[in-house]
């Protein structure tokens, strides 16, 4: 996601159009909500805003961040293990100890979008999150 970035912010079934208009560059305390990165949105249209409401207020944002590619490998985000020195790989049903290495390149909503090159291919079985990793 980078500024100028489209989408939709949606509140009491409401939908607005929206753009970004700056993505922080490093994760930040947000008061009350832990540590995030900061996005700052605007509305695209000035004569449909949603009227201002009180705090606790659920919104659903939705931004676009790249073109749909297609068809690619995409697994839960629960198969995917981090190392130590940052790279992440997954590990094969029935070869414990085994790993195989990828790179994340997407995790929306649970999901991780592998990308091109990763050493995991379409049919592959592989293990969901272990209580104290492999």
């Amino acid at each position: 996601m980078s500024a100028g970035s489209q989408g939709t912010l949606t509140a009491n079934g409401d939908s607005f159009p929206v753009k970004v208009t700056a993505v922080g560059a490093a994760p930040t305390d947000v008061s009350g909500l832990g540590n995030g990165i900061r996005v700052d949105l605007s509305f695209t249209d000035p004569k449909v805003i949603p009227p201002v409401t009180g705090v606790g207020t659920t919104v659903k944002v939705e931004i676009i961040t790249g073109p749909d590619t297609g068809a690619g490998l995409v697994l839960p985000v629960t198969a995917i293990y981090s190392a130590t020195d940052g790279s992440t790989y997954v590990v094969p049903a029935g070869a414990a100890g085994s790993r195989i290495p990828v790179t994340v390149k997407e995790n929306i909503d649970g999901w991780v979008e592998l990308a091109t090159g990763s050493n995991l291919r379409e049919g592959d079985t592989v293990v969901l999150g272990m209580e104290n990793g492999p």
